[in-house]
């Protein structure tokens, strides 16, 4: 698949190079696995003069990964680069490699050494310390499991905290960029196409790349091609769950499999895995939000505790959960087809959800919003309901499908995959105690739904209209009129 995107990290990486010619760089990248990194750094230095090293850390016997750096560097720079007992002492034979000229040195999965010896990152901080200032090598290491990137590289308490020269994160691709990318395989495709191009990849390169090497650029054909028998999205979930938590995982399964079935409060998961202390869950929750990443708040407005609603935030980790791990699927003979039946008849209604994250996702890429989520709150319109016989008014919870904010200034929006289901009249109505909550002094609405998947942003954007306070909250009083049969101030 051709490279995608990346032109401010290629740019960074480029430059990182050039400033080894005057001492030792020190780039760290993180980023899940699939999202491209090794892709990454190996377009950066596609035509580079200078020799380019690329090692891939296996979490094997510190022996066996000195043997391997040695054959990499022999194979790599024609030197002839002995076997050391530790890797440390491999790692500051590079920097005498570099005395007299850039070497471009990758170290992926970097995080597995400290596995292998835990004590490996003191000798790296002593080798850049002793060596960075007269040598010119370009050091990039790379790794996966963020939490481990984040502590090796990112944490005062750590030797190798405040080194890096430049810090790198990958994300998956953004909207604009996956959207071009399906229009050039299969220009024409339909929002439903790119609806569940989104859903399947979630923008990451590795992902696009097994749908591209099936040729299946149509709804129907991501379908078959994710549930064929040979498809990584059988084991593709697990690995990298296992991965990240280790010895823990299977705990951490079972929380983020509730999450992905819609179970995402912390009293509902409790409900669910009694066995599981309450403050053990919530201490589970905390990390799988910030520390691992692999969950987050529905929204930012939610309250504190038990209030927290929470989604898993990776479209293919959401899609593995609910529809793999679950469902077992390829545990046996012909479970696939039933899987990806289960599949097709929950997509309605899974997809509608998807819908709002892709909406999201396009203004989160457009950088210029304080904040861009979704909002859930009372309706300042009650229901009406009889019990024992007598009516009585109870209040109402609602959801702001999106709310994006800058400074004072919103744009809420309706999504729905159907534009006839939108009523914006009460999507204004329901707005009315979070634009007091927030104070806000200019509010625009919007619809967006299937059909307008293609736009820009600068487009969607230009489709919501300003709407005057005083007339959402006259549509306010005349809603509680209604069906209170009272005006808002009556008794």
């Amino acid at each position: 698949m051709e490279f995608l995107g990346r032109e401010k990290e290629i740019k960074i990486l480029r430059e990182s190079l050039k400033k080894a010619e005057n001492r030792s760089q020190l780039t760290t990248i993180k980023g899940q696995r699939r999202v491209g990194k090794t892709r990454l750094v190996s377009e950066a230095y596609r035509n580079s003069e200078h020799p380019f090293v690329y090692f891939y850390l296996k979490e094997v016997s510190e022996n066996r990964i000195c043997e391997e750096f040695s054959q990499v560097m022999k194979r790599s720079l024609g030197v002839d680069f002995p076997v050391y007992e530790k890797f440390e002492d491999s790692f500051k034979a590079a920097f005498e490699l570099a005395k007299e000229k850039p070497i471009t040195l990758v170290i992926d999965e970097i995080q597995n050494i400290r596995y292998v010896n835990p004590s490996f990152f003191h000798g790296m901080q002593e080798a850049w310390d002793f060596n960075h200032l007269d040598s010119h090598l370009n050091l990039i290491v790379c790794g996966s499991v963020l939490t481990d990137m984040r502590e090796i590289f990112e944490n005062y308490d750590q030797p190798m905290y405040n080194r890096g020269t430049s810090y790198l994160t990958l994300n998956p691709l953004k909207p604009e960029i996956i959207q071009k990318e399906l229009l050039k395989q299969n220009p024409e495709a339909t929002p439903e196409d790119l609806l569940m191009y989104y859903a399947v990849t979630g923008g990451v390169p590795a992902y696009m790349e097994d749908l591209e090497n099936d040729s299946a650029f149509t709804a129907d054909r991501m379908v078959d091609s994710l549930f064929e028998m040979d498809s990584r999205f059988k084991n593709e979930g697990e690995q990298v769950i296992i991965n990240e938590f280790r010895e823990k995982y299977k705990d951490y399964f079972k929380i983020i499999y509730e999450v992905a079935r819609g179970h995402n409060k912390s009293a509902e998961i409790h409900s669910r895995l009694p066995k599981m202390e309450k403050k053990e869950i919530d201490g589970y929750l905390l990390n799988l939000e910030e520390k691992f990443h692999i969950i987050g708040r529905v929204s930012p407005f939610d309250g504190k505790g038990d209030d927290i609603r929470y989604e898993i935030t990776d479209n293919y980790l959401n899609l593995w959960f609910r529809f793999a791990y679950g469902e077992s699927v390829f545990r046996k003979e012909g479970i696939g087809e039933a899987a990806k039946a289960s599949f097709l008849e929950a997509w309605p209604a899974y997809s509608g959800k998807i819908l709002e994250r892709w909406y999201k996702d396009k203004f989160r890429s457009r950088g210029m919003f304080n904040v861009v989520d979704t909002w859930r709150g009372e309706s300042p319109v009650p229901k009406a309901v009889t019990e024992n016989g007598k009516k009585k008014f109870v209040s109402q919870v609602t959801d702001l499908d999106l709310v994006a904010r800058k400074g004072k200034d919103v744009i809420i929006a309706e999504i729905k995959k159907d534009p006839k289901r939108i009523d914006m009249k009460k999507v204004m109505v329901n707005s009315m105690n979070f634009i007091k909550a927030e104070d806000l002094d200019k509010v625009s609405f919007a619809a967006f739904s299937m059909k307008d998947m293609f736009k820009s942003t600068d487009e969607l954007e230009k489709m919501a209209k300003p709407v005057a306070i005083g007339r959402i909250k006259g549509l306010v009083t005349s809603e509680i009129k209604k069906v209170t049969g009272k005006g808002k101030d009556e008794p």
